[in-house]
């Protein structure tokens, strides 16, 4: 959604236009993030003692900031002109960039940060620093902007998020601010994402045509495989908690379920691309509809069809009211934003200053909003970990071969 954004946003047919193909490697790189463990960081963060308040807020940011950077990096190189094959022998460096960065920081100096979960940031920093050398080797601003806006804006995000859900949670306000922290994580990132990347339409070289088989590649990896995905995972829930058992689809697997989806989904986009191949090249609202609505449509889809049939108060990991606002209003600002329309540029601070100052300004918030969590509750809330002092296990700070 953040990748589709922009290309809507910049008013540039030619990102409007590989909308999909974005779209796709900026969501292959936000979801290399995906891989980290959190919320054991985030039951530090929990703690009535300020130091370990302080070390899960501080490492909830430094997550958020490999999550974000990866993502917005790739999304600045394929902005400027990186061919697929291209980004392909990127993506095999960081295949090989992530384990050997895991060997070193976790197997090598025995580093960890969320035991005894998985410690794949160590994975995710050797992505995020193979491709920052990338950046400064080749000196591709463009993916240095993504990287760096990605970093502080995914990391801000979830300091802010996660203070923000330890106060809602302090309040008795019955919600889920677990969701609520995840929804302030986008909205920072792409927000900062946003205000670097938009910048650079006016000086980034137009993108050169791309052939019909990555755009194929692209609109299905981004239309198709992302909603069949959540569907499987929404099914699989269903039947953990027992709702297929009545209905159309009583009687039938997840596995099966997902298949049909995937099928009637399939060829419900194969219809859609066919008319738009022979449609959407005379439209003079071609470029900033094709992709963006097929999308909103998916999303909305997901987001509204399998919960038809769920009888009133089932517990629910995925819930529409939570999602699928977003998606409608970004259907609604597909229609209504004119095609040749590009936001308004603000001012912004450069790759070098975000560096130099937000990062101590990260650190200063980090431990200011620590002091304020940690005098929250008089003792340890549900859920609350510890990683220093009372109550925590010192052998599990580095890691140890198996006996």
């Amino acid at each position: 959604m953040i990748a589709l954004s922009i290309c809507l946003l910049s008013g540039r047919a030619d990102w409007q236009q590989a909308s999909v193909f974005i779209a796709m490697v900026t969501a292959a790189g936000i979801a290399f993030g995906g891989c980290m463990s959190y919320a054991k960081v985030a039951g530090y963060a929990r703690s009535v003692s300020y130091v370990n308040a302080a070390y899960g807020l501080g490492m909830l940011a430094f997550i958020g900031g490999l999550w974000g950077g990866v993502g917005g990096c790739m999304l600045g190189l394929v902005l400027a002109g990186w061919s697929p094959w291209a980004l392909l022998l990127v993506a095999a460096g960081v295949a090989i960039s992530q384990q050997i960065f895991y060997y070193l920081l976790v197997k090598v100096a025995r580093l960890r940060m969320t035991p005894p979960r998985s410690d794949d940031w160590g994975r995710s920093f050797g992505a995020l620093a193979l491709l920052a050398a990338i950046c400064l080797v080749r000196r591709e601003h463009a993916g240095l902007v993504g990287l760096t806006y990605g970093f502080m804006g995914w990391g801000f995000g979830f300091l802010v998020g996660m203070f923000i859900q330890l106060v809602g949670i302090r309040t008795g306000v019955r919600t889920n601010w677990w969701r609520v922290m995840e929804m302030i994580i986008g909205f920072f990132g792409g927000l900062a994402l946003a205000a670097g990347i938009l910048p650079l339409r006016e000086t980034l070289p137009r993108l050169p045509p791309l052939r019909v088989p990555w755009l194929l590649l692209g609109a299905y990896g981004t239309l198709w495989l992302i909603v069949v995905f959540h569907i499987q995972h929404n099914f699989e829930h269903y039947g953990q908690h027992g709702l297929l058992s009545r209905g159309w689809w009583a009687g039938r697997s997840p596995k099966s379920l997902t298949r049909l989806a995937a099928v009637v989904w399939g060829l419900v986009l194969a219809a859609v691309l066919t008319a738009w191949h022979f449609w959407g090249p005379d439209s003079g609202r071609a470029a900033p509809q094709a992709s963006l609505l097929g999308l909103a449509g998916a999303c909305v889809l997901l987001g509204s069809l399998l919960d038809m049939g769920v009888p009133k108060g089932a517990t629910r990991e995925v819930n529409a009211k939570w999602f699928l606002p977003p998606y409608l209003l970004l259907a609604a600002g597909v229609l209504v934003v004119p095609p040749a329309f590009a936001a308004p540029l603000l001012p912004v601070a450069s790759v070098r200053d975000l560096w130099m100052f937000g990062i101590p300004l990260a650190v200063a918030l980090t431990f200011i909003l620590a002091k304020i969590t940690s005098s929250l509750w008089k003792e340890d809330p549900p859920y609350a970990h510890r990683r220093f002092g009372p109550g925590a296990d010192p052998d599990r700070w580095f890691w140890k071969p198996p006996a």
